[in-house]
């Protein structure tokens, strides 16, 4: 089955921080709250769990703070990367930020800034579109 991790490389002096479980809980309510206010209705859509197979994948991936040489355990995933930050993410406030309101579900197009949008879509497509916990 092929799997998408999406690594969100958050990093400070590169270090690598692991969300906490209010963190996750945060990322998750913050989806959610994106997920509702959708025009049309996300009725399809299914919510989004944590996946702390894809958490350890991630630690993994970072732990040497290069690309591992064994990439059998990431086969059939993608990454999404933060290669520089000046200084320490608040990634589940940002995430809290990510406003859908420009973008046009009839067209199927963006009359705004979508990018932090249109990725936390695309994540969660992925996640629906292979069955990932």
């Amino acid at each position: 089955m092929l799997k998408l991790l999406c690594v969100l490389i958050l990093t400070w002096h590169a270090l690598a921080e692991v969300p906490t479980d209010e963190k996750r809980k945060a990322i998750l309510e913050c989806h959610t709250k994106l997920r509702e206010n959708v025009n049309p209705p996300a009725s399809n859509m299914m919510l989004m769990n944590y996946s702390m197979e894809m958490e350890n994948l991630a630690v993994n991936y970072l732990a040497d703070c290069n690309p591992p040489t064994n990439q059998e355990p990431f086969q059939g995933t993608s990454k999404l990367s933060i290669n520089e930050l000046l200084r320490k993410s608040q990634y589940v406030q940002q995430l809290c930020k990510v406003n859908g309101n420009n973008y046009d579900y009839v067209e199927d197009r963006c009359n705004g800034p979508c990018r932090e949008y249109n990725l936390v879509s695309y994540v969660k497509c992925k996640f629906d579109q292979f069955h990932l916990p």
